[in-house]
């Protein structure tokens, strides 16, 4: 009898050790494929299971719904997949608008695809919409021609993270978002602590348009929303709208990032548009025309940043005209350090520009930053107000070029900007320092802000001048084989989970 009970114990201790999702079943949708029957399989869905939808083409299909009481758990989440990535494709026109909305937490929609999904009637469209969710995690789909837009008074939009509810802790990483005439990604005010990390963002199209906005921002109340967004790690390259990357809330952090190829002036590439205390730090911009970061707002940080042959400015600090709304809100308590910016094409720095704007920004400090060229202005500027902060800059015009153009706003400040070559070299990726770049080497001043460079490379007590940290290693930007759903990358179909990848040549 004894050793029955120890048996039993034994056995009730050995099960409290196995995961929870040790009965996870694969849910496989019956055929034909709808809708009705898709949202069938996934009502049955517990905590670990898989809902696999077989492989093919579905066309104008009505809602896909993850109801709210079919949720995972955080240790073991329910997915929705393809038999095999990128096996099913979605397209035609949704009659939800919405193709997926998502109401339970926990879930991972993965591998699908989206091709020529487009407006019906006169209603927006939307691809993937969460609502009052946590951990909904949107990973390894692929989303092309989304939104061929009849109505220009509507919009379209692959993924909506909170659309008329909540949202926490969701993960948008490794999609493609390739030819869409869409406004990709919406993070409205009530979606808290997303990640949208190694997405790939190409050739969207659309006027007026950003391929990502994070928050709502038309009132100063919805500005003011800390929803602590992390974007990180994501390429966006030869796009066409207005503006790439749009911030209309605050608290948010843009790191890590590439922005290369984006032509003509009208286009931007991350614009502070409303909110504040937003960090961009660690980005790279390769040849866009238009502003590289416009700021607006209070409180941010504009650190580490790397920009090469901007055209209109790498950094706009904007005049403004409102403290939130649509207004442009007064910028105020802004730190620019340890920006590298190479041969802008009009000017590097612009202070204090915006039409039909008067207010002018207040209270700026430039710390350690390199610029360099040989065209165009290092510095315009047209006005300020409050501190005026500059130290340890390093300034180098050559050619055609000029130091500084008062226009309006001052001459340049008697110190804290030094005019000598930082004896730049042409990497594999970046101009960076050099043994030989003594200007530079330990010739900044230390910041709270600034422990580590562009390539997270830890900063000294006497840091270098400009965005890179002159060390034994050199790291590089993130890359194609490295963002974008992974089916589409020979021999990989799992996107690693890791989020603080740091990459070296």
């Amino acid at each position: 009898m004894k050793e029955r009970i120890v048996t039993v114990y034994m056995a009730i201790f050995i099960s409290l050790l196995l995961p929870l999702n040790v009965f996870a079943v694969d849910i496989l949708v019956s055929t034909p494929v709808t809708a009705k029957n898709i949202n069938s399989a996934i009502a049955t869905a517990k905590p670990g299971d898989t809902v696999i939808v077989p492989d093919g083409t579905y066309s104008d299909l009505n809602q896909i719904v993850v109801p709210s009481d079919v949720d995972g758990t955080e240790a073991n989440p329910i997915t929705l997949k393809p038999a095999t990535p990128g096996g099913v494709t979605f397209t035609g026109n949704p009659a939800g608008p919405r193709v997926m909305f998502i109401h339970g937490s926990w879930w991972i929609i993965r591998d699908f695809k989206f091709i020529d999904v487009s407006e019906i009637g006169n209603a927006h469209t939307y691809g993937i919409v969460t609502t009052d969710t946590t951990g909904t995690r949107i990973t390894n789909n692929y989303f092309q021609r989304f939104g061929d837009l009849v109505n220009e008074g509507k919009q379209n939009w692959p993924i909506w993270i909170a659309k008329d509810g909540s949202s926490d802790n969701a993960r948008i990483d490794y999609n493609t978002f390739i030819d869409n005439e869409a406004m990709n990604i919406h993070v409205s005010v009530a979606g808290i602590n997303t990640k949208i990390d190694h997405n790939y963002f190409k050739n969207t199209s659309l006027s007026k348009a950003n391929a990502m906005m994070i928050g709502t921002g038309d009132t100063p109340a919805n500005n003011a929303m800390d929803l602590y967004t992390i974007v990180e790690y994501n390429i966006f390259e030869d796009m066409h709208g207005n503006k790439p990357v749009c911030n209309k809330s605050s608290s948010n952090t843009y790191r890590y990032n590439v922005f290369r190829k984006i032509a003509g002036l009208s286009n931007k590439g991350l614009v502070l548009r409303m909110g504040d205390d937003c960090i961009v730090d660690g980005n790279y911009f390769f040849g866009v025309q238009g502003q590289n970061i416009r700021v607006h707002g209070t409180g941010h940080k504009i650190i580490n940043n790397y920009f090469e042959n901007p055209d209109y400015s790498a950094i706009l600090l904007a005049a403004g005209n409102g403290t939130g709304g649509s207004d442009y809100a007064y910028v105020s308590d802004i730190l620019i350090a340890n920006n590298t910016i190479i041969n802008p094409v009009w000017r590097g720095i612009h202070i204090g520009f915006w039409p039909g704007c008067g207010v002018k920004p207040n209270n700026l400090t430039f710390k350690n930053n390199i610029i360099k060229s040989s065209v165009g202005n290092l510095v315009k500027d047209s006005g300020h107000t409050g501190t005026f902060t500059w130290t340890t800059n390093l300034h180098y015009a050559t050619g055609s070029a000029n130091h500084w153009e008062n226009d309006g706003g001052g001459n340049e400040p008697g110190s804290g900007i030094t005019h000598a070559n930082p004896n730049l070299q042409k990497g594999q990726y970046i101009y960076r320092l050099q043994a030989s770049s003594t200007n530079a080497i330990n010739k900044g001043v230390r910041d709270i802000n600034l422990t580590t460079d562009i390539e997270r490379d830890l900063r000294d007590a006497s840091p270098d001048i400009g965005c890179d940290e002159f060390s034994g290693t050199t790291g590089r930007p993130v890359s194609e084989s490295e963002v974008g759903v992974s089916w589409l990358r020979q021999g990989i179909l799992e996107p690693p989970a890791n989020l603080n990848l740091v990459m070296h040549e």
